[in-house]
């Protein structure tokens, strides 16, 4: 009994911190501010769910303890997409919007399943607990996260400059620096850490060989050596400077890296970001950006201990 008691006080404590956790990710977020918070919304639901089973002194059984472990698999899930909004490249998740309210909805979801076969009878919890959570997890599955009207005309711009560059032509500089303007890359810090986000992104999908990732990200890094910094950097530090081709180590962008076999635009995208998807096989559409997220917790669970689904 005493065993099962020390893992019940450590499992609601790990999932309380966890909650804390997230709330106070999704003040930071930088990108797909209000979708963190719409997601956070719903989880701080949890607080007092476990406060009431931490309470009452009883220890969880080993059904609801399983439940437990795949609520907490859930809720990291969702503190690797709240740290993705955080640390990506704004320009990227910008111009991929469309795919990272996705995966809030996947989220979302899948916490939603969680919060079902938690065993809520059986806790004895009060009234008012079953009513609230009860109420939470209809959330969960109605919420609709949205791409902003700004992001998703930050989106199409970025678009519309890849398209320029594709072609071969220069492109409009005032239009990136108003895209950096609206996204906050406009110092020089900014700027590099842009880069390096980018750079890693890149790392990342050479590492998976997915070329089609790749070029995206490649096209992306292009797009910073035209931003120019706000403030006066007239004479950086070499620990200071802005990103140049240089310091990636090769030419990060050669035109028409996508598209060169011929393959054309679809003239009606359900999104900015589809005019870049290649159209020979439907799962890369949703491919790209769900390698970059690396979200899905590939590990299985082992012993009898299962939540039942």
């Amino acid at each position: 009994m005493l065993g099962v008691m020390e893992a019940t006080v450590g499992m609601l404590g790990s999932l309380a911190n966890l909650v804390e956790l997230l709330i106070t990710m999704s003040r930071k977020s930088k990108t797909h501010k209000n979708n963190c918070q719409a997601l956070v919304k719903r989880i701080k639901v949890l607080s007092p769910l476990l406060e009431e089973i931490r309470l009452s002194g009883q220890p969880l059984s080993n059904q609801a303890l399983a439940c437990m472990e795949d609520l907490m698999e859930a809720l990291q899930k969702a503190k690797a997409l709240l740290e993705h909004c955080n640390k990506s490249s704004r320009l990227y998740l910008a111009f991929k919007g469309h795919y990272v309210v996705m995966k809030f909805q996947d989220v979302s979801l899948e916490l939603d399943r969680c919060i079902q076969r938690i065993p809520l009878v059986l806790l004895r919890l009060s009234e008012h607990i079953r009513l609230q959570i009860y109420e939470v997890s209809k959330m969960l599955r109605q919420t609709k996260y949205t791409v902003d009207n700004m992001d998703e005309q930050i989106s199409a711009e970025i678009a519309s400059l890849l398209r320029e560059q594709r072609k071969g032509l220069h492109i409009n500089n005032a239009l990136m620096n108003q895209i950096a303007v609206q996204l906050g890359i406009t110092s020089t810090s900014s700027i590099q850490d842009e880069a390096q986000a980018l750079e890693l992104a890149r790392e990342e999908a050479r590492k998976d060989k997915d070329k089609l990732e790749e070029q995206y990200i490649n096209q992306i890094i292009s797009l910073l050596f035209d931003i120019k910094p706000t403030e006066n950097c007239a004479s950086p530090s070499l620990s200071e400077k802005t990103p140049n081709q240089a310091d990636f180590g090769e030419a990060p962008f050669r035109y028409s890296p996508i598209g060169s076999d011929g393959m054309t635009v679809p003239d009606t995208p359900s999104s900015p970001a589809d005019q870049f998807i290649l159209q020979e096989q439907p799962s890369l559409r949703r491919k790209t950006l769900w390698s970059r997220l690396q979200i899905a917790n590939k590990s299985t669970k082992k012993g009898k201990n299962k939540c039942p689904h």
